[in-house]
């Protein structure tokens, strides 16, 4: 089995991103992080985005593409447009916050620092600072994505639906689904360490083969499911 680093490979491709990257943009390098992320077990980059607001002092709803950019102080006008130069400004500035991250030793620290901001904004006794945001609905869009498969997924699979709604998630600069993973796990009545796109198929029943294989139906079913639970958990996220 090769030997893999995630941290030399990330700094490799922002010292080249023309190697790495088709348009040298922050959007691909986000995705390109977030592949060689989900590629690894366990995630690199777990306590990333609460180590981030706590190094901004303060809580954000934003994801952590969008929280690196705000730290920078970097306004593109969007992930995939704008000056190559800021593109590189901001691939720069995310690898530099990741290796800071990467190195610090005290972010297990940071980390439960942001988790008792946490429990503070659930008891309403703190509140999210205004921040400018993009319109869009979430929901209405993951509803309009399970009804219309076939317009969305090239192949119509549970593995196609679950990136796009992570893909969402980092293009609208949002955290959509915080805590959904601790509300399925009430919601089967145990803890457990996977995935909520794992956990989701488990409480759904579903034994897919893999994200990308299996029957077609099994797929559309597992889809549908996963949608329900997200509509039955969006109302109630803020409870939890």
């Amino acid at each position: 089995m090769l030997e893999f680093n995630f941290i030399d490979y990330i700094k490799r491709v922002s010292q080249r991103p023309q190697a790495g990257l088709i348009a040298c943009t922050y959007g691909e390098f986000v995705a390109f992080i977030c592949g060689l992320d989900a590629a690894g077990e366990p995630s690199e980059l777990e306590g990333f985005r609460e180590w981030l607001c706590i190094k901004r002092g303060r809580l954000s709803g934003f994801a952590w593409c969008k929280l690196a950019l705000v730290m920078w102080d970097i306004d593109l006008p969007s992930y995939v447009t704008g000056s190559k130069e800021l593109h590189l400004k901001a691939i720069q500035g995310l690898t530099e916050l990741i290796l800071e991250f990467y190195n610090d030793e005290t972010k297990k620290m940071a980390i439960q620092s942001y988790n008792k901001w946490q429990i503070e904004f659930h008891k309403g006794k703190i509140h999210l600072p205004e921040e400018k945001v993009f319109k869009f609905n979430f929901v209405d869009y993951i509803k309009k994505a399970s009804k219309h498969v076939g317009i969305f997924l090239a192949e119509s699979t549970y593995g196609e639906f679950v990136a796009l709604i992570k893909g969402i998630e980092v293009g609208s600069e949002l955290i959509k689904l915080d805590r959904f993973q601790e509300w399925l796990c009430k919601k089967q009545g145990q803890n457990s360490d996977e995935v909520w796109s794992k956990l989701a198929l488990i409480i759904m029943d579903i034994d897919l083969p893999s994200y990308v294989s299996g029957s077609k139906e099994l797929h559309l079913k597992a889809i549908q499911g996963l949608t329900e639970l997200i509509l039955e958990f969006y109302p109630e996220k803020n409870k939890i």
